[in-house]
């Protein structure tokens, strides 16, 4: 069964420090990294037979009726690009809860998309030239060979846990920037509805540091959905 994905209501979003203030006269507090990126409200679809149409998976849910319960969520993040901050490392998390705070049984992601995302990287070029008598001298006769790597990109982590996540990584020698799709479908309890809340942190490289953020949202922004 195809999934379209659908355009989420994205909410612009600011880094704030979520570094430990330290107690040094000389210590300065970082100040938010302004629009520097949205996120898309999340969605969910209970995956039921109203929602599924493949016959395999509706007889998957039927079975399951009595025991469980899956929601399909939709998420995505936008990161800008500014080479005077550059984003290293971003990373986008759900908890996965139940709504009556019962601890068992679990809320699980049952489904990550993606969970692995990989990228050739630019090709490699090394030359060696020889020389008439084969001294390493002149450009007689040019030798070269050429590999590519693949780099992962993207990374789900957390299958069948509570807190799944994300972790997005540039390509060597580029920045980190651009709109990402995610998807995870939820298990949870047959009777009992499903809460995933979610958090956006990043590492920036900043005056010449590493540094931790999160992403806020503007106040009254809801960071997560009950379904």
């Amino acid at each position: 069964m195809e999934i379209e994905l659908p355009d989420l209501i994205s909410v612009s979003a600011d880094l704030v420090s979520d570094e430990e203030p330290t107690r040094s006269i000389t210590s300065v507090p970082d100040s938010p990294i302004r629009q520097r990126g949205t996120i898309g409200l999340p969605i969910g679809i209970v995956l039921d037979n109203s929602a599924v149409t493949d016959p395999e998976l509706r007889a998957f849910v039927a079975a399951e009726r009595s025991s469980a319960r899956y929601v399909l969520f939709h998420l995505s993040r936008s990161l800008g690009r500014d080479d005077e901050s550059p984003v290293e490392r971003a990373w986008l998390g759900v908890t996965l809860t139940r709504v009556d705070g019962a601890d068992a049984p679990p809320v699980i992601a049952w489904s990550l998309s993606p969970l692995r995302e990989t990228r050739d990287t630019a090709t490699v070029m090394r030359s060696v030239q020889l020389g008439p008598n084969l001294q390493l001298l002149s450009a007689s006769v040019t030798a070269q060979t050429t590999s590519t790597r693949r780099e992962v990109v993207i990374e789900g982590i957390g299958l069948q846990e509570s807190k799944p996540s994300w972790e997005l990584r540039p390509p060597s020698g580029e920045a980190l920037s651009g709109s990402y799709p995610f998807a995870l479908v939820a298990r949870g309890p047959a009777a009992g509805l499903i809460v995933a809340t979610v958090s956006v942190t990043a590492s920036v490289r900043r005056r010449r540091a590493f540094r931790a953020y999160r992403a806020e949202l503007p106040a009254g922004a809801p960071l997560s959905i009950t379904v």
